[in-house]
C-alpha cells in the first residue's frame, strides 16, 4: 500500500518549531507530507484557498495576535479546514474556548512528536470528513424535503382544482339522470331504468369523492372549521343508521346499533360527526360478507367522564397487523387481492381522523385478520358527569338496550 499524501499550512512564528515540526512529520512512515510553513497570519491566510491544505496547524501565540483571533478569521472567511492549536501551555477553558471557535483539536508543545501529530492530525481530518458529511446529507435531506413540499403543494392544487372542475357537471349529470328516472321526458322500460339508476349511483359514488377532495384540501389548509352545538347523540345515531339501512339489508348484512341508555347530548358539529359515523358504516358494509353483521354502539367512556364512545365494529376480513398503523393516512389503502373490487380513493378514514381530532376526540382501529375490525372514537359531552365507581362491567352490559333503526 502507497504512503498517504497529506498536505499540512503551518502558520508558526518561532523557525526553531517549524523545523521541529518538519521533522516530526518527515518520520511519520505512512505519510508523505508536504509542510507549507508561514511565520506571517495574514500571509498564511492568504495561502489557504489556493493551497487547500488537508490540516491547518496553528500557533496560538503570533506575536501582537493570538491563533484564537486567526481562527476567527478563518471561520469568517469560511475556509473549509480542519485546524488543530499548538499552543505552549493548555488549560481546559482554553480548549473550550478554541472548540467553540471551530478548532478541531489543540496540542501542546511539549507534547509533540510524530505519534502525537499522526494522531491529532488523523482525529481532525476524520472529524471534518464526518462533518462534511453530515452537512452534505443535511443540505441533500433539505433539498428533498422541500422537493417533497413542492410536490405536496402541486397535487394539492391540482386535486383542489379537480374537485371544483368536476364538481358542477357531474351535480348536472346526476339531476339530468334523475329527470330521466322521474320520467320527465317520457316512458322508460325497465331496462333502461336499470341502467339510469347505474348512472346515478356512479354519480353519487363520484360525488363522495369529489367531497372528500375538497375536505381534504380544507384541512391541509386549515380552511376546515366545525361548527359545535348540542346534539342529542341517540337521535344522531338512528338517523345515521337507518340511512345505511337499506344498503345492508340488499346485501345481506345484519345491521343493529346498541345505545347506553341515560346518555348526555353533546357538544359536535352534527353534520361531521354523522359524516364519521356514516363513513365508518360504508366501509364496514364494504368489507363484511353477506351474513355477516355490522353493530354500532354508543356508551360512556370509562377511561374519560368528559367523552362519549361510538363504536362500530364488522365481521369482514379484518386487517393486517403491519397495515393497522398506516390505516388512517392519507390516500394509505391497504393492498390486498380480495380487495380489489372495494378500492377507493383513499380519503375517508383520513378525514374521519381530523374531524374527529377537531372535536377533541381520538379514533382508532382493532383488528384481526378473519375476525373482523371495531373502528372507535370519542366524542366530547356537553356537561361532564360523575361516573359513579360501582357500576359493575355486569351491570354496564345490563344496561345496553338495542333499537331498530327509525
Amino acid at each position: 500500500m502507497g504512503r498517504i499524501r497529506v498536505t499540512v499550512l503551518a502558520i508558526e512564528d518561532d523557525p526553531g518549531d517549524v523545523q521541529l515540526l518538519r521533522r516530526y512529520l518527515e518520520d511519520i512512515p505512512e505519510w508523505e507530507v508536504t509542510l507549507l510553513a508561514f511565520t506571517e497570519p495574514a500571509e498564511g491566510l492568504a495561502q489557504l484557498v489556493d493551497h487547500a491544505p488537508d490540516i491547518v496547524l496553528l500557533d496560538y501565540l503570533l506575536g501582537a495576535t493570538t491563533g484564537l483571533e486567526v481562527l476567527k478569521r478563518i471561520q469568517r472567511c469560511g475556509c473549509p479546514y480542519p485546524v488543530v492549536i499548538l499552543t505552549g501551555c493548555g488549560t481546559e477553558e482554553l480548549a473550550a474556548e478554541l472548540m467553540r471557535y471551530g478548532a478541531a483539536d489543540y496540542l501542546t508543545k511539549n507534547r509533540l512528536s510524530a505519534n502525537s501529530l499522526k494522531r491529532v492530525i488523523s482525529n481532525a481530518i476524520a472529524k471534518y470528513k464526518l462533518q462534511e458529511a453530515l452537512e452534505e446529507h443535511r443540505r441533500r435531506l433539505q433539498e428533498m424535503n422541500q422537493d417533497l413540499l413542492r410536490k405536496n403543494e402541486e397535487i394539492r392544487n391540482f386535486y383542489h382544482m379537480v374537485s371544483h372542475e368536476f364538481s358542477s357537471p357531474l351535480t348536472s349529470a346526476r339531476e339530468y339522470v334523475t329527470m330521466v328516472l322521474n320520467e320527465t321526458a317520457g316512458p322508460l322500460n325497465d331496462e333502461q331504468r336499470k341502467f339510469l339508476e347505474i348512472a346515478r349511483e356512479s354519480c353519487d359514488q363520484m360525488c363522495v369523492y369529489v367531497g372528500d377532495l375538497l375536505d381534504v384540501t380544507r384541512l391541509q389548509t386549515e380552511k376546515f372549521a366545525v361548527f359545535p352545538s348540542r346534539v342529542s347523540i341517540d337521535r344522531l345515531v338512528h338517523q345515521v343508521v337507518a340511512s345505511v339501512f337499506p344498503a345492508a339489508q340488499e346485501k345481506g348484512v345484519h345491521l343493529k346499533h346498541i345505545i347506553e341508555p341515560g346518555l348526555p347530548e353533546v357538544n359536535i358539529d352534527e353534520a361531521r360527526i354523522s359524516q364519521v359515523i356514516s363513513n365508518l358504516l360504508r366501509n364496514a358494509l364494504k368489507f363484511t360478507p353477506e351474513g355477516g353483521q355490522i353493530m354500532v354502539q354508543l356508551a360512556d367512556n370509562p377511561a374519560a367522564s368528559e367523552f362519549l364512545i361510538v363504536s362500530v365494529t364488522d365481521t369482514g376480513r379484518g386487517i393486517e397487523r403491519d397495515k393497522l398503523p398506516y390505516i388512517f393516512d392519507r390516500f394509505y389503502q391497504a393492498t390486498s387481492k380480495d380487495w380489489t373490487t372495494h378500492r377507493g380513493m383513499g380519503l375517508g378514514l383520513y378525514i374521519c381522523r381530523e374531524l374527529v381530532r377537531l372535536h377533541g376526540g381520538e379514533i382508532w382501529v382493532r383488528s384481526e385478520p378473519g375476525k373482523g375490525s371495531t373502528f372507535s372514537f370519542t366524542i366530547p359531552k356537553c356537561t361532564p358527569e360523575e361516573t359513579s365507581d360501582t357500576v359493575t362491567v355486569l351491570e354496564r352490559e345490563d344496561a345496553l338496550q338495542e333499537e331498530p333503526p327509525e
